[in-house]
């Protein structure tokens, strides 16, 4: 060991020993193997890996200049138009670490390498302290197992992080040694890369959607069973989740005999419900998620819902679907800051965040319900040239050859072409993360076409069904409206209220703040340069009212992609001149007093007839008082309030209004499925 790398042991180890104390205890007492070190002519330690699958020794650096190179590449590599830097071999850390070196507060790095043999060798090789430095925000995964570890990194970046990333870097020796283990971490950075892009194109063009219904759901929300409810409810038992691909009618029709029903729990899409209702398949559960008026116009509106199977829906869900679906309900949460705020206001109830496909929400059901095994119909994930979902489906998209630029061919798992797009590549990621969630279950994916998905046998419906015991005549679905029927709310509704009423006042002061930002733009814009610093400050002054109002602002910000993506812009230069900072900071208070000036009158509506029906909530929640009289009763319905009107109708079933609700509550059903 050369003089100059001496030292660099002791201190590297006493660092870490105080950040992560376990990890340098480790290393600690762990010999250097398979890793061999010497000093070049300049006395830098420089090293080779020996590479188990080719058996050979390959170089972790340069061997004359590894700060040079170091240096060099990380010039090339490294922006200050990131956030987040992904490097994938730690070698003998010249590269990363000087990477490291030119990070800015913004920004942060991961560094994943499956050898610890390269950290051991990377801390008496060279000086560790700008990836040990706390300030510097470096996190470097060693070891077995990385691919769960990757996958939960970029899972767990923040919203502002996800609009700057660098593309992910591999060091050289990573492909001549232990080449499988770094590809496969490459492909599943890609992975989450499309799984990331696919969240935020969703954001940007349905948050006003996702935004109205998280608070029009509220009441539904707090009155309504959460998931866990459904928990073991089917343990050990088959169950069919039925999606829309294209391959469904090839096998849809099996399920048609009865004795074969018998044998399993269905549970459908909403988009196919009307097809299999149609076919006499009683499904379950129906599953739905879709944010948008059509899941009600397109998915529902028309067919017949007196004999409703149970539905799950997540929170995001358009409220009309949710408001007049006359059967049990049972809500899964999005993860969304609008959910967050309010969790408090109930019992707590499960998140379904990583739900990207209806489909998804079918399969984290069964899973739940304890359901074994889990046969999949209909989820190709890819389409024909000239079709997008089965025949009868209910379902707005395009065929492939109709739109070429947004699908890609990929293989399928029969090794032939078939059409897919990087959305539903990211919705081929999901599942193979809820399918590794539960090692225990037996998947079997029935699609007959489409891609593979990993961990679940390919096998086609027939074959699987026949392998099935007889049904022994329970029925899923009475099971889970016998929960329905238990389950007793207790929301903090006045508190809820009271928040409501918050959210409503921080918008007029929102908006009186964001008439006023453009006035003194106005006035800054016009001014000399020495008149600037008034309309300035007193500018700067009106972004605390954004933080005082985070509650109101941040259903504003819900709609408005362009509001996050301003919270998300990089951090001006340290050197900018103060001239360019002002016209920055004026420019940014005006986007985001327009965007709140033509968002908050909309909030206003949903937050003003969100109260109004939490005041038909405070109605069935009161068992001991009277009965509501007619009149009220039909106030509510006239305020789509189906939800308070089922309470009620289960709290005085000997009520004298009872016949009159009734019809009521069925003639609105018809109509709205007439209009």
């Amino acid at each position: 060991m050369s003089t100059s790398s001496a030292g660099y042991w002791t201190a590297n180890l006493e660092r870490l020993s105080q950040s992560q104390g376990e990890l340098a205890a480790h290393l600690a007492t762990l010999p250097l193997c398979n890793v061999r070190m010497l000093a070049n002519p300049q006395g830098l330690l420089v090293g080779q890996t020996w590479d188990v699958a080719h058996q050979q020794w390959v170089a972790l650096c340069d061997p004359n200049d590894p700060v040079g190179e170091a240096e060099r590449d990380a010039d090339v590599l490294w922006t200050r138009n990131a956030k987040i830097f992904c490097v994938f071999g730690l070698g003998l850390g010249y590269f990363p670490a000087a990477l490291a070196r030119r990070l800015e507060p913004h920004q942060r790095m991961a560094i994943f390498d499956p050898s610890p043999m390269h950290y051991l060798a990377a801390m008496h090789a060279i000086d560790m302290a700008p990836l040990q430095s706390s300030e510097r925000r470096v996190e470097i995964f060693v070891g077995d197992g990385l691919l769960p570890i990757l996958e939960n990194w970029w899972l767990g970046l923040q919203s502002h992080e996800k609009f700057h990333i660098a593309q992910p870097m591999r060091c050289g020796f990573t492909a001549a040694c232990d080449a499988a283990t770094y590809d496969a971490l490459v492909n599943k950075t890609g992975e989450m890369l499309r799984y990331q892009a696919v969240g935020l194109a969703t954001w940007r063009q349905f948050g006003a959607c996702i935004g109205d219904s998280d608070l029009g759901n509220l009441p539904e929300y707090l009155m309504t069973p959460g998931l866990d409810q459904l928990q073991g409810l089917w343990q050990g038992k088959p169950a069919v989740c039925i999606a829309a691909g294209p391959s469904l009618q090839k096998n849809l029709a099996v399920l048609m005999d009865p004795a074969v029903r018998n044998k399993v729990a269905v549970l459908t899409v909403g988009t196919v419900y009307a097809l299999v209702e149609k076919l006499g398949i009683q499904p379950d559960v129906v599953t739905t998620i879709d944010f948008q008026y059509l899941n009600w116009t397109d998915q529902f509106r028309r067919v017949p819902l007196d004999m409703a199977p149970p539905l799950v829906y997540l929170h995001s869900t358009h409220p009309s679907t949710v408001r007049r679906w006359p059967g049990a309900r049972f809500v899964g949460l999005n993860a969304s800051d609008t959910t967050a705020w309010m969790s408090q206001y109930a019992e707590p109830k499960p998140y379904a965040a990583q739900v990207q496909t209806v489909a998804h929400l079918n399969l984290v059901i069964a899973a739940l319900m304890g359901a074994n095994p889990i046969i999949l119909m209909g989820q190709d994930l890819s389409m024909p040239a000239t079709s997008h979902h089965a025949l009868g489906a209910r379902a707005q998209d395009t065929a492939p050859q109709e739109n070429f630029d947004s699908h890609v061919e990929m293989p399928g798992f029969d090794g032939q072409p078939v059409w897919s797009r990087h959305s539903l590549l990211s919705m081929h990621t999901v599942f193979g993360q809820l399918i590794a969630a539960h090692p225990d279950r037996t998947f079997v994916n029935c699609t007959e076409g489409g891609l593979a998905l990993v961990g679940a046998q390919n096998m086609p419906l027939a074959d699987v069904l026949a392998q099935l015991p007889p049904g022994d005549g329970t029925r899923l679905a009475p099971l889970i409206e016998a929960k329905a029927r238990v389950y007793r709310p207790q929301p903090r509704l006045d508190a809820v209220q009271t928040d409501l009423a918050r959210i409503d006042a921080g918008l007029v002061r929102l908006q009186a703040m964001a008439t006023r930002v453009l006035d003194l733009a106005q006035l800054w814009y016009a001014a000399s340069d020495d008149a600037k610093p008034a309309p300035l400050q007193e500018l700067m002054s009106c972004d605390g009212i954004l933080q005082e109002e985070g509650l109101a602002f941040g259903q504003i910000a819900v709609r408005s992609f362009e509001i996050i993506e301003l919270m998300a812009t990089i951090p001006p230069m340290p050197d900018t001149l103060e001239a360019e900072l002002q016209r920055m900071n004026v420019e940014r208070l005006t986007q985001v007093a327009q965007a709140i000036l033509r968002e908050a009158p909309h909030v206003h509506q949903v937050v003003t007839h969100t109260l109004r029906r939490l005041d038909d909530v405070a109605l069935a929640l009161k068992p001991n008082g009277q009965p509501p009289t007619s009149a009220r009763i039909w106030e509510a319905l006239a305020r789509e309030s189906c939800v308070s009107v089922a309470h009620v109708l289960r709290q005085w079933p000997q009520s004298e209004p009872r016949l009159h609700v009734q019809l009521a509550w069925h003639q609105q059903r018809y109509q709205a499925t007439q209009t």
